[in-house]
């Protein structure tokens, strides 16, 4: 199974995209075993350049499988949906067919209202995609009236005034756990939100076949239906027949049968308290035909492209997944090689650096965070960064890493969108507060590497080894390098 040459991207699905983020969320970056087994198993050189992430990823995540396990996380939001599927098809079905039922019952006395019944059954549907539009248009403008604004802005002040009450050890886990889902949502809510718009499209389409069924099957068959019009405005029969026409324009071209002539509009007009039995019976029922059409060509068939063109941006967006988040780069550049090593007994970087292979080839450009103990001037990290991980310094900010409220200049340096890397002494002792700052950092969904400088050969490994274990301890998203 040799993944280095193929260039077609992966099949993926939402659930194994969730399932992919559950495994990344619990890989051990420190298993060399797992990832090279895997990596033999698949091929995969050492040195290897392939572009295709997605391939790889997949079968990394199918190699994680447990077998005779319960349901993954992905397999159950798989089976929720489906579920919510089914429950949306049968709930848009009855409304549909109580829609009708409530449109047509009446004293058989008295004809049926044609133009409510249009009304009730297209109109309706007509005006909800309207406003959707509405909607898109003014957000694709940078017009945001979202009627949740304020209270998820009400809700965001409630959860921080909550968190600042916790502890210190506390509040920090919170923090990491919130941070993580912003992630998780960031990356997955592009395809989870396409999949709740196809939730609500297969309502719509189960309510007009509910609409289609119960007309056809029980109505029609079974109830002798007269349909008629009427106003209070001074239409006339010419302007209701002209509008008819324009609205049977999609499929006048089959038959003329399926539209009221100019004479059964004439004839089908009728005022309140009018008996349905003084109305024609053939031009009463000439309008059977044009309602039921017209749930079809503006009801039904809007909502199965709709559902089609989704279904069709979710394949899409699911074909060009990038993978280049911070957790996917760390697993893509340990599949090439080792991010460090923490015994590498003075042994230098492969060429390059552990960075120099992330995303694309060249000299990457970073934001380089100087801790406040460091001595070194902004020239004499930019030289560091670039002989140690093979980095272009596009700038140099110095802030203090244990305090995870951001100064002007970090916030303003982090504006690029550039990946960071934290240079710090090796002697530095890696505190809690350090963890919350890199948490923040990390949480901004940008690659983050600490870079230990001092002498390589005064116990900097050593050091290396213990801020190994303070990242894994803590569960950062971060990586650990010396300088060279």
């Amino acid at each position: 199974m040799n993944l280095d040459q193929t260039e077609q991207p992966a099949r993926w699905s939402v659930s194994e995209l969730i399932d992919f983020e559950v495994a990344l969320d619990k890989w051990d970056a420190d298993d060399s075993a797992g990832v090279d087994a895997f990596k033999s198993k698949i091929a995969l050189a050492p040195d290897a350049r392939t572009t295709n992430r997605s391939a790889i990823f997949l079968a990394w995540l199918k190699e994680q499988a447990t077998p005779g396990c319960t349901a993954t996380a992905g397999q159950q939001f798989e089976r929720g949906v489906k579920a919510v599927l089914w429950l949306a098809l049968f709930i848009g079905g009855l409304v549909g067919v109580g829609t009708t039922a409530g449109l047509l019952a009446h004293d058989s006395a008295q004809p049926i209202n044609a133009a409510l019944f249009l009304a009730g059954t297209v109109g309706l549907q007509i005006g909800m995609l309207l406003v959707a539009l509405v909607a898109v248009v003014a957000r694709a403008v940078g017009v945001d009236f979202s009627p949740l604004t304020s209270w998820m802005h009400a809700l965001v002040r409630f959860s921080i005034g909550a968190l600042n009450r916790l502890h210190g050890e506390q509040r920090a886990q919170a923090r990491f756990v919130l941070a993580k889902t912003g992630q998780l949502s960031s990356r997955l809510a592009p395809f989870i939100s396409l999949q709740v718009l196809q939730l609500t499209q297969a309502f719509v389409i189960a309510f007009n076949l509910g609409i289609l069924g119960s007309m056809l099957l029980v109505y029609l068959p079974f109830v002798e239906l007269r349909f008629g019009w009427q106003s209070t405005y001074s239409f006339g029969a010419d302007g209701v027949f002209r509008a008819l026409q324009a609205i049977a324009l999609p499929w006048s071209w089959i038959s003329d049968s399926l539209a009221p002539s100019l004479p059964q509009v004439l004839a089908t007009q009728f005022v309140r308290g009018q008996g349905a039995f003084t109305l024609d019976a053939n031009a009463a029922h000439a309008w059977w035909p044009f309602l039921l059409c017209a749930v079809v060509v503006y009801g039904l068939m809007p909502r199965l492209l709709i559902a089609a063109l989704l279904q069709g941006m979710l394949r899409l967006r699911l074909r060009r997944i990038a993978f280049t988040h911070p957790a996917a780069n760390k697993l893509w550049r340990r599949l090439q090689r080792p991010l460090f090593s923490s015994d590498s007994d003075g042994e230098p970087l492969p060429p390059g650096g552990p960075l120099a292979d992330m995303g694309h080839a060249g000299a990457k450009k970073v934001l380089a965070i100087k801790s406040q103990t460091s001595s070194l001037s902004d020239e004499q990290v930019s030289a560091l960064v670039q002989r140690s991980l093979g980095l272009a310094v596009l700038q140099t900010v110095s802030a203090y890493i244990d305090n995870d409220a951001f100064e002007p200049a970090l916030v303003q340096g982090l504006q690029a969108d550039t990946d960071v890397v934290v240079v710090t002494p090796g002697t530095e002792n890696p505190i809690i507060a350090i963890a919350d700052f890199l948490k923040k950092l990390s949480a901004t969904n940008r690659e983050v590497i600490v870079l230990l400088t001092g002498d390589p050969t005064a116990g900097l490994d050593e050091r290396l080894k213990i801020w190994t274990r303070f990242v894994s301890i803590h569960h950062l998203r971060v990586g650990v390098a010396r300088c060279q």
